[in-house]
């Protein structure tokens, strides 16, 4: 079992655990926004979509059947967050997701703020090594240093490229002169394809074999996803971000993946409903359950 402090929460779309050893993907919520910019409210993500998970419907028409029926999936309690310094918080979320990979088990990390993301890259390149991000979202990510820290949500891109094969970022709409400067060094490594552009052929010959994928919310169009600390106009679709998962997921390997940056709006319970709705479509897409 994944040893760290924990409260209380509902499974994911209500199904009860299974026995730990029989699970085949774990869920780990992070409610944490210790460096968001603009607005906070990111550590009540994983809370909110929890709670939309229980209305969903557990038949996907798409796969033809009850797709968390034919994949045992354990929902982890919440990680308490760390608020000294984001360094500590990347490192416990580094420790929980290694132990997911320990086990055998396959990591869907949700939350949350998305410096997070590296602790989760880290722990896959202490069990696979070589990999590609494949990293779904409005901004680059991709500064060395943002308000004083290399472990700002504005960096996790630039540290993740540090420990993975290669980064391929999608959906960008927003490129600050800091990220073009250090996309130059890695341009061999690093990938863009800005919106609305989603050319998946191109997209999927930038990835290696084995592939972690991260989502941060605001990939979305803000007309369809404004739960978001930094929306834009000008995003990706439904069906366009499910295209590149289902493309990702079956032409490669997916060794991980998290959604991130859902920072729910009280009284909007409709993106509520789409980030868990994509969490579940991830996990269908990723790891390809079986019809019996």
């Amino acid at each position: 079992m994944i040893n760290y402090s924990i409260r209380s929460t509902a499974h994911f779309m209500g199904y009860p655990n299974p026995q730990w050893a029989q699970a085949k993907a774990v869920l780990l919520p992070i409610p944490y926004d210790g460096t968001t910019s603009y607005q906070s409210g990111t550590r009540f993500g994983p809370e909110a979509m929890l709670a939309a998970s229980t209305q969903l419907e557990l038949y996907d028409e798409e796969f033809g059947f009850e797709t968390i029926s034919r994949l045992p999936v354990y929902t982890l309690d919440p990680m308490e967050p760390h608020l000294n310094h984001p360094g500590d918080m990347i490192a416990a979320v580094r420790q929980a997701t290694a132990q997911i990979y320990r086990a055998k088990k396959f990591p869907l990390l949700f939350g949350g703020e998305h410096s997070l993301t590296f602790g989760a890259v880290q722990a896959a390149y202490q069990y696979h090594k070589k990999f590609s991000v494949l990293h779904l979202d409005a901004h680059a990510d991709f500064r060395n240093e943002y308000e004083h820290t290399r472990f700002n949500h504005a960096c996790v891109m630039r540290r993740s490229i540090e420990v993975a094969q290669a980064v391929t970022s999608v959906g960008l709409r927003s490129i600050g002169r800091a990220d073009m400067i250090e996309h130059k060094k890695y341009k061999k490594r690093h990938h863009w394809f800005l919106a609305p552009a989603v050319p998946l052929e191109q997209i999927i010959a930038t990835l290696g074999s084995k592939v972690y994928i991260t989502v941060d919310i605001d990939v979305l169009d803000a007309s369809i996803m404004p739960a978001t600390g930094t929306p834009l106009p000008g995003g990706l679709g439904w069906y366009d971000v499910l295209a590149v998962i289902k493309a990702v997921g079956q032409q490669r390997q997916v060794i991980g993946a998290d959604i991130m940056e859902f920072m729910p709006i009280g009284g909007l319970r409709a993106p509520d409903i789409l980030a868990a709705k994509l969490l579940y479509k991830m996990l269908g897409y990723c790891l390809k359950p079986q019809a019996k």
